[in-house]
């Protein structure tokens, strides 16, 4: 089957960057994907949260979320910071199109890992010591003019960071703008968050654009998911470590949201309180017999039920003990 435009549609045209079908098309939400693309349409235009809302039907915090994904993965420029609104003149210049140099070799499939050079030792730099950095390093100084469009302020400590990650881990100064980019989209501009962060780059060999975004475009997307789960579970702080790691083995796995705000539901009927841990059980234990929807749990929580009393009363139980499951379930 040939999938192309009619001539009459083909005339009536507006671009979308190549980046979002390449890298993003798999990972973002179909609402994500609705509000770039209302974004796209009206190029060159201000339009405000309320006005993306009303045309697309997503409702105004999921408008911001998608707004707050895209910026994240610098599609739209992070440098728009208008309340509520989107400035789409600048649309197709983000960080992510910073030229490489002309000494990089060019992106080769399956690069060996950044290894930290750990004939760099962290010192603390003078001031002058930067400024001589700056002057003679075209690199570091392209990040530093980078990065005055992103971070409000960076001083002599950060300075010092930037330049230690530079050095040590090896990674490209494209690759640490995005990295600050989405750092101070998250406002986590703490140098050990960031040096962490970028550890964990070198770790994974995150150090081309693409890579980068894609890695991006995931923490974002599971941001996007952390804020839905804390919503959901009426908390009111940022998850702590152990949680936030509970709620990154959700997101790989793909578990629907519905779903998890079930089983928060049944922790809540059971044990009065928040409790990932026993939420997780719950989970599992879902999981274990296939049962990806609420529906499907419901179904068969109302089949063991029926299985239960036909075993109880005389019958075929097809070999299912509908009584330890409700066990597991409720008593953990």
């Amino acid at each position: 089957m040939e999938n192309k435009l009619t001539n009459e549609s083909s005339e009536i045209l507006f671009k979308v960057p190549c980046i979002v079908v390449d890298n993003f098309l798999k990972i973002a939400s179909g609402e994500q994907i609705k509000v770039l693309l209302y974004i796209l349409r009206n190029n060159g235009h201000d339009i405000d949260s309320d006005s993306i809302s009303e045309n697309t039907g997503i409702s105004r915090k999921d408008v911001e979320n998608a707004v707050s994904f895209w910026k994240n993965c610098n599609i739209i420029p992070p440098e728009n910071n208008k309340q509520n609104a989107v400035s789409t003149n600048s649309m197709f210049t983000p960080v992510s199109a910073l030229p490489e140099t002309a000494s990089q070799p060019p992106v080769q499939q399956n690069l060996p890992l950044p290894v930290a050079d750990t004939s760099v030792k962290r010192i603390q730099l003078h001031p002058t010591e930067i400024t001589e950095i700056i002057n003679t390093n075209a690199e570091i100084a392209e990040l530093f003019q980078v990065l005055q469009g992103i971070i409000p302020t960076i001083n002599n400590f950060m300075q010092n960071s930037l330049i230690w990650i530079y050095n040590y881990y090896g990674l490209k100064r494209e690759v640490i703008a995005i990295l600050m980019s989405y750092c101070a989209s998250v406002d986590k501009l703490n140098t050990n968050y960031i040096e962490k962060m970028a550890e964990t780059w070198a770790e994974k060999g995150i150090n081309t654009l693409e890579e980068a975004q894609k890695e991006v475009a995931f923490l974002s997307a599971c941001h996007s998911y952390t804020y839905q789960i804390m919503n959901m579970f009426e908390m009111k702080r940022t998850p702590t470590t152990k949680q936030q790691k509970f709620i990154y083995e959700w997101y790989e796995k793909n578990l629907d949201l519905e779903l998890i705000k079930y089983a928060y539901e049944k922790t809540i009927e059971n044990i009065e309180k928040l409790s990932f841990p026993y939420i997780n059980k719950i989970l599992v234990v879902w999981q274990t017999q296939s049962l990806k929807t609420v529906e499907d749990v419901q179904n068969f929580e109302e089949s063991s039920h029926k299985s239960y009393k036909q075993s109880k009363f005389g019958g075929n139980s097809d070999g299912f003990n509908a009584e330890d499951y409700n066990i597991v379930i409720n008593k953990f």
